[in-house]
This record gives C-alpha cells, structure tokens and sequence, in this order.
C-alpha cells in the first residue's frame, strides 16, 4: 500500500534555511525524490551556495536529455 520515505539531513547544511523550511534529501524506494522531480522537469537545481551531499546527483539530472522543464518560467524584465 504505502512506501517509506527515508529523508536525510546534509552535514554541510543547517537542517533549515531562514523561512523555517526543511532543508533534507528525500528517498523513496532508495531513489532521490529530488532527482526524480529535477528528471520530470518540475523543478529545477537553484541557490547553491556551497558543496552539498548530493549536489553533483542533482546537476547531472538537469543536464540530462530526458529533463524537460514543465516548470512555468517567470519572464524576465530588463529595466
């Protein structure tokens, strides 16, 4: 019926960012929900500011040729 979910905090990370969210890596079926989500193109890797678990895993998903972004994009204002 249901499936575990498995999350992970990164050691080179606070556990959340300063809005109180979560920040962990999620695991269903031993399989990156992040990098499920990046490969379906309804999100895309953004603010990196440092050397994360997993960075690496995430980047390469976005480069793939199977990521499509289904994300809506924001125009850009040039002012």
């Amino acid at each position: 019926m249901g499936k575990e979910i498995e999350i992970e905090s990164d050691p080179n990370a606070d556990i959340t960012d300063k809005y109180g969210r979560y920040l962990i890596h999620a695991f269903i079926s031993g399989k990156s929900i992040q990098q499920i989500l990046i490969l379906e193109g309804l999100v895309r890797v953004a603010y990196l500011y440092d050397e994360y678990n997993y960075t690496d895993l995430y980047l390469a998903a976005e480069k793939s040729k199977n990521s499509r972004p289904k994300y809506l994009e924001y125009p850009r204002v040039c002012r």
